[in-house]
């Protein structure tokens, strides 16, 4: 019936009858599928628009629906990554906030900070190493002592350095174990008094006294283990505020309103009073030998008496504010004065001229003491530090930072190696009186230090001076346990200096390499030289043990870069292609790639087996110092004289992101052994900054050394981050727990919520 499938004419129906008997293929054939649908559609033309509707807007909703779902998960995953990138932000501005806070003494603010992320459940941990660097300040003290009834107003230890008493606010006297901690006698009590507490030169009383306004003041007088009450003095004046014992217990003095009074011990009569200022003692403290009295005053002065018959024998001025305390050297020629202005001073004793101006504070000045063996001078301020000054010099040692308030009063234990302070947070804190919080700081070479890096073992490390010496430090304590010198014969000075230093894997030997000297390869403990790298005919500045310990990597001012066989000594390859001083080498952790960087601006990626050249990484405009491998060997991280580091692709050669922050040359960096932060160094601005690998965020900077931070190297645990500089120093930054912590940090936390009201996590 369809024309289309007839014969035109009967001679084409006689030659398909032909075909068919020659079987051959014929024109003529049974209706195909095609044909039957044609014809379907024709018979049943409304069914089939009506199928072919819904079979369409059935494709479009499919089509509609997939579109809508990808382009609801490409936004969720961008939705994802903004969250992510957020969260990374918010928590590296919180880090720099921690770090500005305690850098104003600020100790509550930073562990409020910090609290914010600590790991919840579901929730990534982004901590790095400057949380746990910036948590550590905060528990450093070796004991935090509570009173819980408010402010401590002074603390003293027993002559015997068991001990401590502390007195304070609400008529509050405690006496703990200077050691454990343990309360071993309390008195609390409620109003406005305030009590001040002494012990006697042999321990065996403890004197206290209580004073508030519009109340006779009191002084109590125990036997210090039981607490039990001997003598009390009642009646004297208002304004009791401070009490200090002779050196043979016999005598009380007495500093208030209306001047000093020395009182008997035991009986409690008087002895002698003194209208001792224009105005209210502050401060009284006897001499060591018992003979004189000092006094501070409201009237900005400090006062000499003679204390067996209560002449004036000088008059310290030089203060512009009231003077808060006062205190003998041990030997008693020297007198330490805080005042409200800011400063101590230190006067000669016999004939009160000043003999200098100790400045730092940056509020009143609450509590001077020297230490026992009168080489150190400790101060406590309104500002919330406590300060270490040396007392010969009058320059600063250090600060301790914690107090969450005033620290109101600071001593030294007998043996000087603990500092107790006490402040208005209601604590008693007791410190190490031998170094710094934020680092432990190694006085190097007498030149510059250039080189540093860990042993193996993580308890030691090594750092390279321009004088020629390489010296072993104990990563803990910062003492010295070997030193050797690399300097050629007749070498003095920068004619010497070691720039390239690295340890094999064992920790058993030690490369180094001299301005004047061809490398050496030494026994770490005896530093006996083993073996001699001849070849580079030009200063060696780096090198680098390979992680299987099998050969030496280094690089010089001869453009080249070279591979020793670590067992003989023997030049293995040399690679050319650099322009200019090669001034960094790294393997990555297989030792099958070596990276170096040059003068030149570039970085190269060689084949440590056969020194083929595999990529060269461009993108500095200056010279690269700093050049490290991530720890997986995914990315390598390069920083320059361009003031930036850059992160690479190390397989092929992509740069990941660039990280500007420093204003100087980055002249080193590290990777953290978990990969997840890269230090770098800086020259002009003398700092380290800290950077989140993953999302490019600084984290922290440390204002590390007063000149060029020259190298880095993080301790293979990653507790700790080491830094040499031009300053001649070592300093080793700790972000871990103390070995024997008073209270966990799981407690800590605990306790940190309870005290401040902190919700429990759900």
């Amino acid at each position: 019936k369809d024309r289309a499938r007839r014969y035109e004419t009967a001679n084409g129906l006689a030659e398909d009858i032909q075909r068919f008997l020659a079987f051959e293929p014929i024109s003529a054939r049974p209706p195909g599928a095609g044909y039957r649908f044609r014809k379907w559609v024709r018979r049943n033309k409304l069914l089939f628009t009506a199928g072919s509707a819904v079979a369409a807007s059935l494709v479009l909703g499919l089509g509609l629906s997939t579109w809508l779902y990808f382009k609801e998960s490409i936004a969720r995953r961008e939705a994802d990554e903004a969250g992510r990138r957020l969260q990374y932000q918010l928590y590296a501005a919180d880090m720099n906030l921690a770090k500005a806070a305690w850098d104003e003494a600020h100790a509550d603010t930073v562990l409020q900070l910090l609290r914010r992320h600590l790991p919840r459940p579901g929730k990534p941990d982004l901590r790095g190493f400057e949380w746990y660097y910036l948590g550590r300040l905060c528990r450093s003290e070796l004991l935090t002592l509570k009173s819980r009834s408010g402010a401590l107003h002074n603390v003293v230890f027993s002559p015997d350095g068991s001990r401590l008493a502390a007195g304070g606010q609400n008529s509050t006297l405690l006496v703990w174990n200077a050691v454990t901690g343990a309360e071993t006698f309390a008195q609390r009590g409620a109003g406005g008094s305030r009590e001040f507490a002494t012990f006697s030169p042999d321990g065996k009383l403890l004197a206290s006294s209580s004073s508030g306004a519009n109340q006779p003041g009191e002084v109590t007088i125990r036997e210090s283990g039981t607490g039990a009450v001997m003598t009390s003095i009642k009646g004297l004046s208002e304004g009791i505020a401070a009490l200090a014992i002779s050196p043979d217990g016999t005598r009380l003095a007495i500093a208030g309103e209306n001047g000093i009074e020395v009182r008997d011990i035991p009986s409690g009569s008087v002895i002698r009073r003194l209208t001792a200022h224009e105005g209210a003692v502050l401060w009284v403290t006897f001499s060591p030998n018992g003979e004189r009295l000092a006094t501070a005053g409201a009237d900005k002065t400090v006062r000499v008496w003679d204390a067996a018959n209560g002449n004036l024998l000088l008059t310290c001025r030089g203060h512009n504010h009231l003077v808060s305390a006062v205190a003998f050297s041990p030997d008693g020629t020297t007198l330490a004065s805080a005042s409200h202005d800011q400063t101590a001073k230190l006067w000669n004793a016999a004939t009160g001229q000043e003999i200098r101006t100790l400045k730092g504070h940056t509020y009143h000045v609450l509590s001077v003491t020297f230490s026992p063996d009168g080489t150190r001078l400790a101060t406590a301020s309104d500002d919330r530090t406590v300060k270490v000054w040396d007392a010969a010099t009058g320059e600063e040692i250090f600060t301790l930072k914690g107090h969450a308030g005033p620290v109101s009063s600071v001593a030294f234990s007998p043996d000087g190696t603990r500092l107790a302070s006490a402040g208005h947070d209601g604590t008693v804190r007791v410190w190490k009186a031998t170094g710094d919080q934020e680092s432990l700081t190694m006085q190097g070479g007498a030149w510059r230090g250039y080189g540093v890096v860990f042993h193996p073992d993580g308890k030691r490390l090594a750092s390279a001076h321009c004088d020629g010496t390489v010296n072993e430090w104990n990563a803990a304590t910062g003492e010295v346990t070997h030193t050797f010198s690399q300097q050629p014969p007749g070498g003095t000075g920068d004619h010497g200096w070691v720039e390239a230093i690295a340890y094999n894997p064992d920790g058993t030997r030690l490369v180094s390499g001299c301005d004047d000297a061809p490398l050496k390869i030494r026994d770490a403990v005896s530093g006996q030289e083993l073996l001699t790298l001849k070849g580079h005919t030009a200063k060696v500045r780096c090198a680098a043990w390979s992680p299987d310990g099998k050969v030496v990597a280094s690089g010089g001012n001869d453009h080249t870069v070279r591979i020793w066989n670590a067992s003989n000594g023997q030049e293995m390859l040399t690679m050319h292609g650099n322009s200019n001083n090669i001034l960094a080498v790294a393997f990555r952790f297989d030792s099958k790639r070596l990276a170096s960087s040059s003068t030149d601006g570039t970085v190269r990626v060689w084949d440590a087996a056969t020194g083929g050249q595999l990529l060269v990484l461009r993108g500095h405009r200056l010279g690269i110092r700093g050049l490290a491998w991530s720890p997986d060997g995914a990315m390598l991280a390069s920083g320059s004289g361009d003031e930036t580091v850059r992160l690479w692709d190390a397989a092929t050669g992509r740069e990941l992101r660039a990280l500007p922050g420093h204003s100087g040359a980055v002249m080193s960096l590290a990777f953290s052994p978990d990969g997840k932060r890269v230090a770098s160094g800086g020259s002009s601005d003398r700092t380290i900054k800290l950077w989140d690998v993953s999302s490019g965020q600084e984290t922290l900077t440390l204002k590390a050394h007063d000149d060029i931070v020259s190298n880095l190297a993080f301790s293979p645990d990653g507790r700790r981050l080491a830094s040499v500089s031009w300053d001649k120093k070592v300093k080793v930054w700790e972000a871990h727990e103390p070995e024997a912590p008073a209270v966990s940090a799981a407690q800590f936390w605990r306790e940190y919520d309870e005290a401040n009201a902190v919700p429990a996590e759900k």
